[in-house]
């Protein structure tokens, strides 16, 4: 699936259209996350576990990454995931 972001608009390849928001509960695969990025895959774990994206869902061996989070992070200019987490409990 191919996810835009503009804003706070979300558009899929499958002509889905909604607004990002606290109820918005897409998860994005790493392989998605990546093409969103414009990167690899495999550069997607590197900048896992190297901190530089915001903390992952981890359940059994599926990882997956809060579409919510992602917009946020892009939007705060990618800090990393110790700033990002500091950031979202300072705004609780």
């Amino acid at each position: 699936m191919k996810i835009i972001l503009f804003g706070d608009l979300l558009m899929t390849n499958k002509g889905l259209s909604t607004t990002v928001s606290k109820e918005t509960s897409l998860l994005l695969k790493a392989q998605e996350l990546a093409e969103m990025l414009s990167v690899s895959t495999r550069h997607i774990w590197r900048m896992k576990a190297s901190g530089k994206l915001p903390r992952a869902i981890e359940i059994g061996k599926c990882v997956r990454w809060k579409l919510l989070d992602i917009s946020n992070w892009l939007s705060m200019g990618c800090p990393s995931m110790k700033e990002f987490e500091a950031y979202k409990k300072s705004t609780k």
